[in-house]
């Protein structure tokens, strides 16, 4: 196929920018006489000529302030680039969850000022962020939305945080989801007074329908009336069906509640205990950790045995550092946050004991979590609502990753296109 006359990079990225949400906006651009083609006459993608280099020469904006050069320089760094324009996309380049956290820890280094990593979705490229640092974003923003992708007109969908409380795992299935609604991240906030007893030493952990009653505050700020639209992964999971229970004994209707590989909800509570050794929780934070990284580290239990949770805190500072799984940025004061904000997720986790729920729900399934007996693609939730089940081929931990990812957004998009919201 013959394409006309390039037209210069930047009227083209302009005319998209007046079409399109800023994270559709192609971060390169090739011209290209014709697309190659295979015998059988489909666009052979194996033939197109790579985009990058292309884009290193025409669509590279030179940072225009301190503040932009700072910024591009700890960007260069951390993703590993010889150079990084104003008007480059952090995720575009490669971000992700571990790089973001180094990224702001560089930030508060270097610039001398704390952001939350909720800004990084508000301001993904140098220039935006610049101008987030300049007006110096509020520390103390304790709102659990963060806006993912703009989206358009459509109803915008809901996707609530995995135990570890933040939303990157949802950055690339939220960019492909199109132009047509936005979406959301419901994410970990610091616990409000409230939550906390007299007793400091012991603070009273939420419980999954508190945490479920303040994302739902949020979601009715930007949408007030129903059919809401749903989600989460994991614990998320878990969380967006208490929305979507609360939702609908308020006299409100659900149009879509989409459940990514959750975690049961049935055996993990009956052996609940609220003295649950710390060390126990620090283990399976740990792994939680490695898996997450991605990295074949063997990191299993025995290595915290016979330490304390002090102990177990360094012993995981440590190795996570050494194999690679922790960044180097992450002390021990985060990491304690992080495990803190574990710990008490899965507390709500484990003593959570769901009602049935009679909306609809689509059940999105890893084939590696499917119990070879028993309830097969829903354990504990079969009893509970009557999903619609898919099952992808991956883990529980790249159910969200390419090639899995490729076809679950299909199937959503076809979920949400049968919906008359």
């Amino acid at each position: 196929m013959r394409v006309g006359p390039a037209a210069p990079v930047e009227k083209l990225r302009r005319s998209l920018r007046e079409r399109l949400p800023d994270a559709m906006v192609p971060s390169a651009f090739v011209t290209l006489a014709a697309l190659p083609l295979t015998p059988s006459g489909k666009v052979d993608r194996k033939a197109l000529p790579a985009a990058e280099q292309q884009a290193s020469v025409e669509s590279y904006v030179a940072p225009r302030t301190p503040v932009e050069e700072a910024l591009a320089g700890i960007w260069a760094e951390l993703l590993g680039r010889e150079r990084v324009g104003a008007a480059d996309h952090f995720f575009d380049l490669g971000g992700h969850s571990l790089l973001a956290v180094r990224l702001m820890a560089r930030i508060e280094q270097s610039l001398g000022i704390k952001l939350p990593l909720a800004a990084l979705f508000e301001a993904p490229t140098v220039e935006r962020l610049a101008e987030v640092v300049q007006r110096r974003w509020a520390p103390d923003d304790r709102s659990p939305l963060v806006r993912l992708h703009p989206g358009g007109a459509g109803r915008p969908l809901f996707l609530a945080h995995p135990v570890g409380g933040d939303v990157f795992a949802y950055v690339e299935l939220a960019r492909r989801l199109g132009p047509e609604r936005p979406v959301y991240g419901l994410r970990a906030v610091p616990e409000p007074a409230a939550v906390e007893d007299r007793h400091p030493r012991h603070p009273r952990h939420p419980t999954m329908r508190e945490l479920a009653a303040q994302y739902l505050a949020a979601v009715r700020e930007v949408q007030a009336e129903g059919p809401y639209l749903l989600a989460g992964w994991s614990l998320g999971a878990v969380i967006a069906y208490e929305m979507a229970q609360q939702i609908e004994s308020s006299g409100g209707t659900v149009g879509l509640l989409v459940m990514l590989d959750p975690s049961s909800p049935a055996a993990e509570h009956s052996r609940f205990d609220e003295k649950a050794d710390e060390t126990a929780l620090l283990a399976g934070f740990a792994a939680d950790l490695v898996r997450l990284s991605g990295r074949p580290v063997a990191f299993g239990p025995e290595v915290l045995a016979g330490l304390d949770l002090e102990a177990g805190l360094d012993r995981v500072l440590e190795l996570g550092r050494g194999e690679g799984v922790l960044p180097p940025e992450i002390d021990r004061a985060r990491l304690r946050e992080r495990f803190e904000r574990f710990s008490r997720h899965l507390r709500a986790l484990y003593g959570y004991t769901p009602c049935p729920y009679g909306g609809r729900v689509a059940l999105f399934r890893a084939s590696a979590s499917l119990q070879p007996e028993g309830e097969g693609a829903a354990p504990g939730w079969s009893a509970l609502t009557r999903a619609e089940i898919h099952i992808f081929e991956a883990d529980h931990y790249t159910l969200l990753q390419s090639p899995a990812l490729d076809s679950l957004v299909e199937q959503l998009k076809a979920d949400l296109r049968g919906l008359a919201v």
